[in-house]
């Protein structure tokens, strides 16, 4: 029996948790990025910053393995990156 009750309510807390983002996925105001061109979406995006990228410069010879990090991050003119990013 307890095990019966266990699994009713297990179904029931999972049929609300998937009822819920059905209720807040549109909002007014929120873009129609179905309508949109691929030009419109990035433009919305803005402009990013590659953070894969800011540490390629470990090493290099100019520098070696040595120098503040902050050194390899600005080597190719790329912005020293903050939590702001």
């Amino acid at each position: 029996m307890q095990t019966k009750i266990t699994l009713l309510l297990l179904c029931v807390f999972l049929l609300v948790a998937a009822s819920v983002p059905a209720q807040c996925a549109r909002q007014k105001g929120d873009l129609d990025l179905q309508g949109m061109t691929s030009r419109e979406l990035t433009w919305h995006m803005g402009n990013g910053i590659n953070l894969g990228n800011t540490m390629e410069a470990y090493g290099h010879k100019s520098l070696g393995t040595g120098a503040d990090p902050a050194d390899y991050e600005t080597l190719w003119g790329q912005p020293i990156t903050t939590p702001e990013m």
